[in-house]
């Protein structure tokens, strides 16, 4: 159908995005990744400012190892869209790699702010921590990360165990 609407109009915002997306939510064959890479690519020259299209490019070139190449979209993306919590991580990734953690906290604290419930935040700000010589800072964030990772608790929890235990 995304096809279909590209022939008819295909200047039209979003149709190659979507077109992308579904390829990927069909299979991830390197054959699929180039053709939705090439459709997140085509929705970027109609709309350059589309952070999640840069987005998606970075992490199919980031799957094909390309690593220069899907950092350069990583960046373009958190540059886009500084609210854009897996864009920052993503960079921030980046920044931990190169042993540039305080650029490294500096985004993923941004990340954890806009994402409180995110996990791999809170894990990457650890690492991040730990690495930059911060243990107190590291411990904090190893606990918040449990807390998160901690099965839920109360009424309806108790309930399905029950329901469970029944079987």
């Amino acid at each position: 159908e995304y096809r279909k609407a590209i022939e008819k109009n295909p200047k039209a915002i979003d149709l190659h995005y979507r077109l992308g997306r579904a390829m990927l939510q069909q299979s991830h064959d390197p054959a699929v990744l180039d053709q939705a890479r090439k459709e997140f690519e085509a929705e970027l020259s109609l709309n350059p400012s589309d952070a999640v299209a840069e987005y998606q490019v970075a992490q199919i070139l980031a799957a094909q190892q390309e690593k220069a190449q899907a950092a350069a979209h990583f960046e373009r993306a958190a540059e886009l869209r500084p609210d854009f919590p897996e864009a920052l991580i993503a960079v921030a990734k980046l920044r931990l790699d190169a042993h540039r953690y305080s650029d490294a906290i500096a985004l993923l604290e941004r990340a954890v702010k806009l994402q409180p419930r995110n996990e791999s935040a809170h894990y990457n700000l650890m690492m991040a921590y730990r690495n930059a010589g911060r243990t107190a800072d590291a411990e904090r964030e190893k606990t918040e990360l449990e807390k998160l990772q901690k099965p839920p608790e109360g009424e309806f929890t108790d309930f399905l165990k029950r329901l469970g235990d029944k079987k």
